[in-house]
């Protein structure tokens, strides 16, 4: 029994020590959303300062809260480096402790706190400095149940009541819930469906414009970039008249924009005419900038 033990309690401390391990295992933000997708858990993500000098003492503060913070269970955590190096420190005498201005512009700076609902590219909450706060937890909880209230609601309700899966206008208010959290997928089959019913009810339905530009714009607003440059072209092809066009045009832009189609993105600016209204020329001169100067980088 003594050798037993002698081999069984190592082996144990082992197991449990791996255990520990994968439970504080903070991911990138793409694997944390792979886990999200599939287990219905928002994130949790912190932006942190990891250089070759010194590792972030802020974030492991905060991964040290974590593992006695109940609040806490409820996400899968996640961390991004916005550490850039800047090789001219040395020559300064200073120290390598940079940022790097686009993990800063998107994810936000070091100590921010994001929470991103399951299957979104894009924050539905953000704190800067979020990280220093004792309560965060707790902040970043509820700002997810808040918004996963009325989801929840929607969705009981359908089940309830299955009519309202045939209803339009049901569907679509559960697909701008969705897209308010920034998750592409949920959003846009429930948007996706509301605009086919009201096609197939009636194929002059004035809904069917407005939808249609509003499932681009979502696809757009959610990062999803190739599908939302498609819904443009293809709301622009059904609907050549709209007074909306122009609004069509420059979502399309951003969105070849977001999908590195410089070439594409100018050559769809081409299509607006010199006397759109003043704001919108004014928008089309800054994204032929934009484009312009990526395509040169």
């Amino acid at each position: 029994m003594a050798r037993i033990s002698r081999y069984l309690v190592p082996a144990l401390l082992l197991i449990c020590g791996a255990a520990l391990t994968a439970q504080d295992e903070w991911k990138s933000l793409e694997d944390a959303k792979k886990v999200a997708a599939t287990s219905d858990k928002p994130v949790f993500l912190v932006s942190v300062l990891d250089t070759p000098e010194l590792a972030d003492p802020v974030f492991k503060k905060l991964r040290s809260r974590a593992r006695a913070d109940e609040d806490f269970k409820v996400f899968v955590g996640a961390r991004v480096n916005v550490f850039k190096l800047d090789p001219n420190a040395a020559q300064y005498g200073g120290t390598s402790h940079g940022t790097d201005p686009v993990l800063v512009e998107k994810y936000g700076d070091m100590s921010t706190v994001s929470v991103y609902a399951p299957g979104a590219n894009t924050a539905l909450w953000r704190l800067k400095a979020g990280a220093h706060k004792e309560d965060i937890f707790k902040q970043a909880r509820e700002a997810y149940e808040k918004w996963r209230k009325e989801i929840d609601e929607l969705e009981q309700q359908m089940k309830d009541d299955k009519e309202l899966k045939k209803d339009p206008e049901a569907l679509w208010k559960l697909g701008e819930a969705w897209a308010r959290g920034g998750s592409a997928k949920r959003a846009l089959d429930n948007l996706d469906d509301a605009l086919k019913i009201v096609r197939k009810a009636d194929k002059a339905d004035r809904r069917i414009e407005k939808w249609m530009l509003r499932c681009a714009e979502v696809a757009l607003s959610c990062e999803e970039y190739a599908d939302a440059a498609k819904r443009f072209t293809a709301f622009l092809k059904e609907f050549r008249a709209s007074e909306r066009r122009n609004e069509a045009l420059l979502g399309k832009t951003e969105a070849q924009i977001g999908a590195n189609d410089m070439k594409g993105a100018r050559k769809t600016l081409e299509d607006i005419k010199p006397d759109a209204p003043p704001e919108i020329l004014d928008r089309a001169k800054k994204l032929h900038e934009k484009a312009t100067k990526a395509a040169a980088e």
